[in-house]
């Protein structure tokens, strides 16, 4: 443990570091997230290692962001507890449980993004145009954002069991191919509808993409003898969830 600076009284120690937060953020922790990490590995099938491959440093910071209202909101989107026809049924409010938009299929939570009625689709196809957008303000590369939304919009469209398509830089030898590549392969193990939940994957993937990214650009600008001009230089390595 460290040595007590001689201008303080007391101070508070975590894991070997002084707590300079409020500190009933890590006492709830230490109480609640044992339990709630076992809810999230039950309810999605992910091993530990699974569960440490999200971004969730970055949900965090964009949950705290929020109002009380919409925390509410998402914090049931992310854990599967709105109720829909599924939940209805299983507590006897419903007997079918069926979708209230398409009147065809059971009302999962997975449904709700991928309900095939033409209002639902023609929303999700508003909905990628802004996410789009959002994405080309906050300079995400070229390759990433293609990979993204590609899968994206195959999965709103497609049964679980449907063949799924090659990443866009699939073969590709340039750096960027190779790591949105990996980075979609790695999204797809998690679950693209778990990205919708704010699940974003960030070991190795879109998040350390964007930082391989910016990395390369610097060589290259090394590399000829800094006479290009940076435009493309301060690249904010900060993933921004939006529900």
């Amino acid at each position: 443990m460290p040595s007590l600076h001689p201008d303080y009284e007391a101070l508070l120690y975590f894991t070997g570091a002084t707590v300079t937060t409020t500190f009933r953020d890590i006492i709830y922790r230490q109480v609640f997230s044992a339990e709630l990490v076992a809810s999230i590995q039950r309810r999605t099938g992910w091993s530990p290692q699974h569960f440490q491959r999200i971004a969730w440093d970055a949900y965090s910071a964009a949950f705290r962001g929020q109002t009380t209202f919409r925390k509410i909101t998402i914090a049931k989107l992310s854990h599967d507890l709105w109720n829909t026809g599924e939940q209805k049924k299983r507590i006897g409010q419903d007997e079918q449980g069926t979708c209230p938009v398409c009147n065809t299929e059971l009302e999962t939570m997975d449904h709700v993004f991928r309900c095939k009625a033409a209002g639902a689709i023609l929303l999700k196809q508003q909905l990628l145009v802004k996410l789009e957008d959002d994405m080309n303000k906050l300079g995400t590369p070229v390759a990433i954002r293609r990979s993204m939304l590609a899968r994206l919009s195959w999965w709103l469209q497609h049964d679980q069991h449907d063949m799924c398509p090659k990443a866009p830089g699939f073969g590709g030898i340039t750096g960027s191919a190779v790591w949105s590549t990996n980075a979609y392969a790695e999204q797809t193990g998690l679950g693209w509808g778990q990205l919708l939940r704010g699940r974003l994957s960030t070991a190795g993937a879109f998040e350390q993409a964007m930082r391989r990214h910016l990395c390369q650009r610097i060589t290259e600008w090394q590399t000829e003898g800094g006479t290009r001009a940076v435009d493309q230089a301060g690249y904010q390595i900060t993933v921004e969830v939006r529900i």
